[in-house]
């Protein structure tokens, strides 16, 4: 039985952080790994249910009751991570309350990775949120220059385009900062070039429709060529 006192609330927070922390001190940490890690799975399911109980009574003395150790744990959960004067009345309650309850997640999240690993798995992939390169926001224009002097002489081992093919190039790009925007580089999609590509066509022939090829360097080539 706790006394109740009137006293300062130690939040949630605190409470399940000590609980964490007296848990993995080597009393516990042994106590865990013996009585529930190192369980053959057809004891683990036996003694399922019962297991957070066992696990608190595991290091009782025999004259002491299983409530008596119980609100012993708490207290000492308190003291240990330093929570000094804070193991007595609601804050030792709620504190007691946590305690069962994180021991009972030990003990689901034992059984989960023993009979049903592959879920475990297919949780962890499904909650690892996919790591993308970020987009590029540089400008078209910034690149023009380098990316004209690639092309003449030939990036990445290439062979260089003839002068004639590269204004060509050149002359594309810039119509199509003229018509799109001087637009990032890491926005320009296939979708955008097609765009573009349908906005070429319906220039008259003077503004380059016979171009419409080169568009394919605005997708393709790699970012830091463009």
């Amino acid at each position: 039985m706790i006394e109740e006192y009137d006293e300062e609330r130690l939040s949630d927070e605190d409470i399940k952080a000590a609980v964490r922390h007296w848990l993995s001190s080597i009393t516990w940490t042994k106590r865990i790994d013996a009585g529930l890690n190192e369980l053959s799975p057809g004891t683990l399911r036996s003694l399922q249910d019962r297991l957070p109980d066992i696990l608190l009574d595991a290091g009782k003395d025999e004259t002491v009751s299983s409530e008596h150790n119980l609100i012993e744990e708490a207290w000492s959960a308190l003291e240990y991570s330093d929570y000094s004067g804070w193991g007595k009345g609601e804050t030792l309650t709620r504190t007691v309350t946590v305690m069962q309850r994180t021991l009972k997640e030990y003990v689901d999240k034992r059984v989960q990775e023993v009979f049903e690993p592959d879920t475990q798995v297919a949780v962890s992939i499904h909650d690892t949120p996919p790591h993308s390169a970020p987009a590029n926001m540089s400008k078209i224009s910034t690149f023009i220059q380098k990316w004209q002097n690639d092309i003449k002489v030939g990036f990445r081992g290439g062979k260089g385009l003839e002068p004639e093919t590269t204004d060509q190039y050149h002359q594309t790009v810039e119509l199509f900062i003229g018509l799109m925007g001087n637009l990032p580089v890491g926005k320009i999609s296939y979708d955008l070039a097609a765009d573009f590509r349908e906005k070429l066509l319906g220039l008259p022939a003077t503004h380059g429709k016979g171009r419409t090829g080169s568009i394919k360097c605005l997708t393709s080539a790699p970012v830091g060529q463009i």
